[in-house]
């Protein structure tokens, strides 16, 4: 190893600097060449101010730093050596390279990188590190000492909260936002009329994405740093500082009230699964049970618009966990294990790979592969939907839009340049599995259509069917008819959905979603029974129920009659009974509670009779 220290220590400023220790018994050695020297310890000695590692080049900066951060979590020590260098100390029995391969290198080139697996070193591959003069490292030095200066106590305050949420240190988190100009971006928040939020990320961070350009794997330890929230895609922890009003500069006093925080944490369930969780289980129960705070929508006569603000909150986290579902359910073509299809560049390849016979039976398997891939999926597509009873016709909207999505994510995969290729050495070779390519390709194409025409049509339902899930049976009888009219326009108009089956299903949600609402109405969100409220009150809730069943079938029964009068157009020919025959039932069972009640009313003036011996049943009657 004295070769590698002659070569790599010679310049003025050198900042890497190799020489050679004893071996700590700790570190078991592997079986040795004769021509090896004992084995060594691996020790990194950095200096002890960071700055030092960011007066070298930017990716070497890193690479030491991701270095140092690995051997140090393997317990090796690590200290200044003389005139601001870092001194780097290999121990070939811990490197798959020979002592001697070592020496080759070191004699070849002044470059070295070090890989690891685990916390141990595996390789050294080339990079050139850059020399930098001390006068610029120590000028680096005092301007990051400069910014440390910056830092008071809203600085304290906010990287007190970073550091107690990832469970850090603080003076972790107080180097980590040195860098840069990450400090800037934390004063801008402060200021007046300045930025809304501030976020931080702690992940682990892409060379690709930092500029940062190693013959390494990315960095095992996540890094800290604040970000703009466009510029790196979150794959960890965001940890976010929020303004309710800019106007105002942030001090030392106001900075606890001014300034709310909340944290998002990807790292296991991804961001759609994230958001959705903080939306559905914090923000919009805290908003529901709110009583205070909404300004001018704090009347009776509001109560309508902050209702549809909160349902319209719902929808949002629907959409979520709809996303989430379509990336869970999304089909991808299996790579192709057989045939490198990266070597298909053109028609000469295709040529090529046609007149092989060994090479067209591979691309063949991996054609029939993707054939039994897709043929599962329009199979599943085919099949019955389960649906539990109570749906409303939201979920048709929403099972549309995964369809949609499922089909045309498919469709996009059929069009990357490896199909193209596979078709391009099957079009040439005239194989057989082209027909039945060609009709399964027909098929998604059409699969996909029809699903993007059914959520074009059932969009524009959406408006009619919110007063379902946002009024209550009084109020929502008005939007009745504009609903019966929005479903006959789009059986009529509709290429995909104007079958039977798909309207009366429809029809059938729309029922459902009904005798939810009329349930809600009753026991006021589920929390009341007909036995807590007064009697009065809750008969007339159960009369308002019956009603909204009788005006549902006539506005049904009325567009059908006029439909009848115009042959050319679609007639409303669906199962009445399938349709309200679940809704009749329910209205039969408010009759009967109503009956109930009638029985009760009459039979409680036999309290205030003074016919002799009417006491007794007059008692039994009241006590059962």
């Amino acid at each position: 190893m004295w070769a590698l220290a002659e070569i790599l220590s010679s310049p003025a400023h050198q900042i890497v600097e190799l020489t050679t220790v004893s071996q700590i018994p700790s570190i078991p050695p592997r079986t040795r060449m004769s021509s090896e020297p004992e084995c060594q310890e691996i020790v990194v000695l950095e200096p002890a101010e960071p700055v030092i590692t960011h007066n070298i080049s930017a990716p070497t900066s890193a690479l030491i730093s991701s270095m140092l951060s690995s051997i140090e979590e393997s317990g090796s020590r690590h200290s200044l050596v003389g005139s601001g260098r870092v001194r780097v100390e290999l121990d070939p029995c811990q490197s798959r390279l020979s002592h001697l391969e070592l020496q080759r290198r070191a004699r070849k080139s002044r470059r070295f990188t070090f890989k690891y697996r685990g916390e141990r070193l595996i390789n050294v591959f080339p990079l050139e590190l850059k020399h930098v003069p001390l006068d610029l490292m120590q000028k680096l030095k005092e301007e990051r000492e400069a910014k440390r200066s910056q830092l008071d106590a809203r600085h304290d305050y906010i990287l007190g909260i970073v550091a107690s949420s990832l469970g850090l240190d603080s003076a972790e988190v107080e180097d980590a936002i040195l860098d840069g100009s990450q400090i800037e971006r934390i004063d801008r928040f402060f200021a007046a009329g300045g930025l809304p939020h501030l976020m931080f990320y702690y992940q682990e961070v892409d060379p690709n994405e930092t500029g940062i350009l190693t013959g390494t794997a990315r960095s095992r330890k996540p890094k800290l740093f604040v970000t703009e929230g466009n510029d790196v895609a979150l794959s960890g922890t965001c940890i976010f500082f929020v303004r309710s009003n800019t106007s105002k500069t942030v001090t030392t006093e106001n900075v606890h009230k001014e300034v709310s925080f909340n944290i998002l944490d990807t790292s296991d369930n991804g961001l759609l699964r994230s958001m959705e969780q903080l939306l559905s289980e914090i923000f919009i129960p805290a908003v529901k049970r709110m009583n205070q705070g909404w300004g001018e929508l704090n009347t009776n006569q509001a109560a309508s618009v902050r209702q549809e603000f909160l349902n319209t909150l719902d929808g949002f986290v629907s959409v979520l966990n709809g996303a989430q579902q379509s990336l869970l359910e999304k089909v991808n073509l299996k790579e192709c294990e057989t045939y490198d299809l990266k070597a298909l560049k053109g028609p000469s390849d295709y040529l090529t790979a046609a007149n092989s016979t060994e090479a067209l039976e591979k691309i063949e398997t991996c054609m029939k592969v993707w054939i039994k891939q897709i043929e599962q999926v329009l199979a599943e597509s085919d099949q019955l939907r389960k649906e539990a009873d109570d749906l409303g016709p939201r979920a048709e909207l929403d099972h549309w839009k995964k369809r949609m999505s499922r089909f045309n994510y498919l469709l996009d995969q059929l069009k990357a340049q490896e199909v193209k290729a596979v078709l391009g050495v099957l079009t040439v070779a005239k194989s057989k599995l082209l027909k039945t390519w060609r009709e399964l390709d027909t098929r998604i194409t059409d699969a996909a259509n029809e699903a993007k025409d059914n959520v074009k049509y059932l969009y524009t339902l959406e408006k009619f069917c919110d007063p379902l899930y946002n009024s209550d049976p009084v109020s929502m009888i008005d939007a009745i008819p504009g609903l019966i009219n929005a479903v006959r326009m789009i059986h009529s108009i509709s290429r995909y959905y104007n079958t039977s089956e798909k309207i009366t299903s429809l029809f059938v949600k729309v029922t459902n979603q009904m005798i939810t609402a009329c349930k809600a109405y009753i026991t006021n969100n589920g929390t009341t029974t007909i036995w807590d409220q007064p009697q009065d009150v809750i008969v007339e809730k159960l009369k308002a129920a019956i009603r909204l069943n009788q005006e549902y079938q006539h506005c049904f029964h009325k567009t059908k009659q006029k439909l009848e009068q115009i042959p050319t157009e679609r007639q409303f020919d669906f199962s009445e009974m399938y349709i309200f025959g679940k809704f009749d039932t329910f209205q039969r069972r408010l009759n009967k509670i109503i009956d109930m009640f009638s029985a009760i009313t009459m039979y409680s003036t036999l309290q205030d009779s003074k016919i002799e011996g009417l006491e007794v049943m007059a008692t039994r009657f009241q006590y059962g």
